[in-house]
């Protein structure tokens, strides 16, 4: 047995005769490395086409297949985030990698200093240096990469070397006739329209080569999976007016839901679909790299070499304004200055009172971890809705009621306590989510972290009504059922005898944590809608005693962590979901703190 294990780590060349097999992450390096060696190897690619490069997780199948090969080939400077570990596994384990951004003459990513400065280190995801890992937009650095990829074709594959260098050089000639093409597509772009507004940091390399300028963009790192935030919308919808571009570029593997909301604040600005992490499918008119380079530059050529340039003209200042020498400015201009950040306030206080009128029976009735498994149990019937291409907030419901049924069923049939059963199926549900999602190939993984995360800068009138129906229903339902949820929270038994239907209750009670959560996840995302269900409530209930001032002491304290949050968000350039769930803890922990030196200090009183 120990012979056999220790055997894996060989050689992994193949059996003379036998087709050696080539491992690659993307689509696109999968046909660069076809194309380089006139498919003289067999190539499996890891992520599927139209997938998230940034937000792929790989299976066991897929680590078989690494061992398994002769060469393993990425991207690298962190692209494949959720392929890095597998990656670096398999090398130890014995498989060479060849990584394209390590061999040729790489950029920082091309964001300003002060978008730069306004993205977290965690988003930076720890490229190298801040090295922009888009290195395939430019065809003539591919090129070059080339000449070290035929070494490893040859030492780690075992092709000969007269095929590879005749395949190589041939491969180097095309991609030198696109360059050539592409620079002729650039030459009918006035100069001063070679300007670039992007969903993301991703067109370094194109606008380095080609003498284009990026002027801004929605989400300001190179990675797909960080978020946007208010004040980062709103400077770049300043840039945009100021310089008079009049496209943003999308990109078709990633959500362009922020980009929609930043075109609606201006006028005849178009959005525009590149390929980018990922080839497309074979009507894409993108489905090898050659074509996707062409279509991309000829999509960039069309958007900009009619549009109206204008001279440049003098971008308004958006440097954060003083708390103290500026309040007003600091709390009011945030509101004030732009709609899309009053539609944001708007729905994150609906999201506040429904989850606050909700929350108080959560709290008072300890229900707080199945106020937890609900807020995760939603994410199947999102992930499903949208494989399905359904509305995701039918889908979160369904999830969520199947949710609340399963956690009644197994309590029913078994002596198990409730909680474990909770736990069972907030894991299940949990894995069920992940399992969907990774099982499909489509662009999904923008969207998924908007589900996870919130969009509170992309809210539009739908997101609006669907707050306020959420709202109206939870303050009904409490008003008309309140002295029913009251005697059940204090003496289920007694509102047995009373007549009251507590199961009833109950279901309803449940019912309306799923009406809470849902019709909040677009706002402040699964993850963190939690904590407005709990941290405002749990606060009330340190400073009030009644039932009814607790509920309206949460709502203004959501309130409270939804303007500070905001406001904070816009001002310093944090995610607006996180800063808005992270004040209403921050409030919870300072009136803890504060009460309890109270208690302190009033010994008689307790």
């Amino acid at each position: 047995m120990l012979l056999f294990f220790a055997s894996c780590g060989d050689d992994n060349r193949p059996a003379d005769g036998a087709t050696p097999t080539v491992v690659v992450t993307t689509s696109i390096w999968a046909d660069v490395v076809g194309e380089a060696t006139c498919n003289l190897v067999a190539i499996e690619t890891l992520i599927p086409v139209g997938a998230d490069p940034h937000a792929f997780e790989p299976s066991l199948a897929d680590r078989h297949v690494m061992d398994s090969a002769e060469l393993i080939v990425a991207n690298g400077f962190s692209l494949e985030e959720g392929l890095i570990d597998t990656i670096e596994s398999a090398h130890d384990s014995g498989t060479p990698v060849f990584y394209f951004a390590e061999h040729v003459d790489t950029i920082a990513y091309s964001t300003d200093d002060d978008h730069a400065d306004a993205a977290s280190d965690e988003h930076e995801h720890e490229h190298e240096s801040g090295d922009d890992p888009h290195v395939w937009f430019d065809p003539t650095r591919v090129a070059v990469a080339l000449d070290d990829l035929a070494g490893h074709l040859i030492d780690d594959v075992g092709l000969a070397a007269v095929d590879v260098d005749r395949c190589v050089a041939a491969y180097q000639n095309r991609l030198g006739e696109l360059d050539a093409e592409i620079e002729a597509i650039v030459d009918n772009i006035p100069p001063d329209n070679r300007k670039l507004a992007t969903s993301h940091d991703s067109l370094g390399y194109f606008a380095d080569r080609y003498g284009f300028e990026i002027i801004g963009t929605v989400i300001p790192t190179p990675s797909g999976l960080a978020e946007t935030n208010p004040a980062q919308l709103d400077e770049l919808s300043h840039i945009i007016e100021a310089t008079g571009v009049r496209a943003i570029f999308t990109e078709t593997q990633a959500s362009d839901e922020d980009a929609l909301a930043l075109a609606d604040r201006l006028d005849n600005v178009a959005i525009v679909a590149l390929h980018s992490g990922s080839l497309g499918d074979p009507a894409s008119g993108a489905n090898t790299y050659v074509s996707m380079m062409r279509s991309n530059a000829r999509l960039i050529g069309q958007a900009l070499a009619e549009a109206n340039a204008s001279s440049p003209l003098a971008v308004p200042d958006t440097e954060s304004a003083n708390p103290i020498t500026d309040p007003i400015a600091y709390w009011v201009e945030p509101f004030t200055d732009s709609a899309a950040n009053r539609h944001a306030f708007v729905a994150a206080f609906l999201a506040a009172i429904t989850t606050s009128l909700v929350g108080t029976w959560v709290v008072l009735r300890g229900m707080a971890f199945l106020g937890d498994a609900l807020a995760h149990g939603v994410l199947p019937g999102i992930a499903l809705a949208f494989v399905l291409g359904v509305d995701t907030t039918l889908g979160a419901f369904v999830a969520a009621l199947v949710m609340v049924g399963g956690v009644s069923l197994i309590r029913s049939q078994s002596a198990l306590p409730e909680d474990t059963s909770i736990g069972v199926l907030f894991v299940g549900f949990l894995a069920l989510a992940v399992v969907i999602m990774s099982s499909q190939s489509g662009s999904y993984s923008g969207d998924l972290n908007r589900f996870l995360f919130g969009s509170i800068t992309a809210v539009d009138n739908t997101d609006l009504t669907r707050q306020a129906i959420a709202a109206v229903v939870a303050l009904v339902v409490v008003a008309v059922f309140y002295r029913a949820f009251l005697v059940l929270t204090f003496d289920e038994t007694l509102a047995e005898l009373l007549g009251m239907r507590p199961k009833l209750a109950h279901g309803l009670l449940l019912a309306l944590m799923a009406v809470s959560i849902v019709a909040s996840f677009e706002t402040v995302g699964n993850l963190l809608v939690f904590s407005f269900l709990i941290a405002p409530p749990a606060t009330a209930a340190l400073l009030v005693h009644r039932v009814p001032i607790i509920m309206i002491t949460s709502m203004a304290i959501g309130t409270l962590s939804v303007a500070i949050g905001l406001v904070v968000s816009f001002n310093h350039g944090t995610a607006a979901g996180a800063t808005m769930a992270l004040s209403a803890v921050t409030i919870f922990l300072a009136v803890l703190f504060a009460s309890s030196i109270f208690k302190a200090l009033t010994p008689g009183d307790r």
